[in-house]
């Protein structure tokens, strides 16, 4: 009697490819938890990339600023009466901060050579991360 040994090559691809759906399951949720918080380095990021790829540096410092200040005027200035004098210099003062910091990265994007953009990216990018967190109330 010749018994067959099962075919495992089949259950060992099924669960591999259960896992990987998994896993991949697993991070989507994740990034849609955290998903404000990836979305916020997306505003440096962008003007970092620009920069490096094209070496534009008007296009890299204009896409460093332009996105930061459209959320300025989004998020404050449609509030307008709840601010006290005092409180309207501050949130000047922040993104003010940010706006700056934004264009000069995508200055430096641009007129560094490519071998400091990792280097680059991740200041510039925590940098600023650091300085967006530091304003939240």
């Amino acid at each position: 009697m010749n018994k067959k040994k099962p075919d495992v090559s089949i259950i060992k691809s099924y669960l591999s490819n259960y896992v990987l759906l998994s896993l991949y399951l697993s991070f989507l949720l994740y990034l849609l938890v955290y998903a404000n918080e990836l979305v916020i380095f997306i505003y440096p990021i962008v003007s970092l990339v620009y920069g490096w790829k094209t070496k534009n540096v008007t296009g890299s410092v204009l896409i460093g600023m332009l996105p930061i200040t459209f959320l300025f005027l989004d998020l404050h200035m449609a509030n307008l009466e709840n601010y006290t004098p005092e409180r309207f210099d501050y949130v000047i003062a922040y993104f003010a901060k940010l706006i700056i910091l934004g264009g000069i990265n995508g200055y430096l994007a641009a007129k560094l050579p490519k071998q400091y953009f990792i280097l680059l990216l991740i200041i510039g990018t925590f940098v600023w991360y650091a300085l967006f967190m530091s304003g939240i109330d």
